[in-house]
């Protein structure tokens, strides 16, 4: 999950590296103090330190290029650090000679505080350095890649990014008849029906389009109109530069499709699905023991049904639910006075208790609370068909309960036109989320679920 995190951008990473900065003047401050001057004096130079930070944000803020990306380069932390720090600095000591106040503080206060902030800062750019290369070298964001393009192009590439850790080029696709025999370091697949196998199978979180002379993208785009991965496109020039996301030795990267599902909004949603997992999977253990005791009665054994899903990037999940149809049934979709449903699966899928179990796929981190229903994989196969770019609603978590479903959008849909209506909704969903839409959408599943029957 680290990589949808940081899928876009590594604003967290360097949301971190600059609350560490600030851990670091109030350390220095405080060590500073401590060696030199008075306990009963540290409330004046808490107040100096805060104000320090304060002018220091704001000299970042307008004065500091804005980067998505973490730089490891001794430049940005000269810039950024050094040359910062001591431009605050000056206007602090500047606005405190105007208020006729430098009286009140010590110099030797002073010189050790920029003796401590200087060491730090320095100490800091190298472990933060090392703790930046670890987390890449394990993988833990590390983004699997398909690459498309002609294939001069796609081999330069590889040949100049082999050593860009945070990228794991794994397939490729030539859009070119040059269909050399000779080695080539990743597996080469067609763009047909089995693209979405493939990515599966070669889990892949992002696809880059390779751009060219005399390259036509919109046919490649319209070839992947079914598949709900993140899109980017590759120049090798300066191309429209002022809006490319991410340099990488001589090529500049756009985005193309990228889900908003991403970066700090996207470790909030993390931690409600957890939150809430855990709160709500405690309360609804005594409903599944209850109702798992009458399903084994009536029908007897298995007491949960499992199935596989399509996940976020249309990856494969098993899902949990308890069993509410008779054994060896169809994968149809239950209509109203099905014959399949036992006795007590009619009560259970009118108040949404055969979901209960699916909080064991939200604490596993494969659904999420709120996000679009997640559909048998032989309908979606169905849907897929008919309704173009379908499986765009697999560019975030499946969820529990979705925009569709509190707009009244449940229950069965075997007919094309009330699947594009929730298709419609999920999608939606997808384009204004934000953490309050999730919370809108929990409260509004709370008041709705007793009257309405699930699908």
């Amino acid at each position: 999950m680290f990589e949808k995190i940081l899928q876009k951008n590594e604003e967290l990473v360097n949301y971190l590296y600059f609350f560490n900065k600030i851990l670091i003047f109030f350390l220095a401050s405080y060590l500073s103090f401590k060696i030199r001057i008075n306990q009963e004096q540290f409330y004046n130079y808490f107040q100096i330190t805060v104000i320090f930070i304060m002018i220091s944000i704001i000299i970042q803020n307008l004065f500091g290029k804005s980067t998505r990306f973490y730089d490891k380069s001794m430049k940005s932390f000269i810039i950024k650090d050094i040359y910062f720090f001591v431009i605050s600095l000056l206007l602090l000591i500047f606005l405190a000679a105007i208020f006729k106040v430098t009286d009140q503080y010590s110099r030797i206060w002073l010189f050790l505080f920029i003796f401590f902030t200087s060491l730090f800062l320095v100490l800091h750019k190298i472990i933060y350095n090392w703790f930046y290369n670890s987390i890449i070298s394990a993988n833990l964001f590390t983004k699997n890649v398909l690459l498309i393009g002609e294939f001069e192009s796609v081999k330069n590439l590889i040949k100049k990014l082999s050593k860009e850790n945070k990228y794991h080029f794994r397939i490729c696709i030539f859009t070119d008849k040059n269909s050399k025999k000779d080695y080539f370091p990743i597996q080469k697949i067609k763009l047909d029906e089995n693209i979405n196998k493939n990515i599966n199978y070669y889990k892949i979180s992002q696809i880059w389009i390779v751009q060219s002379d005399n390259f036509n993208s919109n046919k490649i785009l319209e070839k992947l109109s079914a598949t709900p991965i993140d899109i980017r496109t590759v120049y090798s020039d300066n191309f429209n530069k002022e809006h490319y996301v991410e340099k990488l030795d001589g090529y500049n990267i756009y985005e193309t499709s990228i889900s908003p599902f991403y970066g700090v909004n996207l470790l909030l949603k993390i931690f409600l699905d957890y939150f809430l997992g855990i709160i709500f999977f405690i309360i609804s253990l005594p409903f599944i023991a209850v109702f798992g005791i009458l399903i084994l009665i009536e029908d007897g054994r298995p007491i949960f049904f499992i199935q596989k899903r399509h996940g976020w990037d249309n990856h494969i999940i098993n899902i949990y639910k308890l069993r509410s149809l008779k054994k060896n049934n169809s994968l149809k979709q239950v209509k109203e006075g099905d014959g399949r449903v036992l006795k007590v699966g009619k009560f259970i899928r009118k108040f949404s208790i055969d979901e209960l179990p699916q909080f064991i796929n939200v604490l596993k981190g494969e659904m999420s609370i709120v996000g679009p229903r997640p559909h048998a994989l032989e309908h979606n196969n169905e849907f897929s068909q008919k309704i173009k770019g379908f499986m765009q609603r697999h560019r975030c978590k499946p969820g529990l309960t979705g925009l569709a479903q509190v707009k009244g959008l449940r229950g069965p849909t075997p007919l094309k036109e009330q699947m594009a209506k929730r298709f419609e909704q999920d999608i939606l969903y997808i384009k204004k989320w934000n953490i309050f839409l999730d919370l809108y959408i929990i409260f509004k599943t709370m008041i709705v679920f007793l009257f309405q029957k699930v699908d």
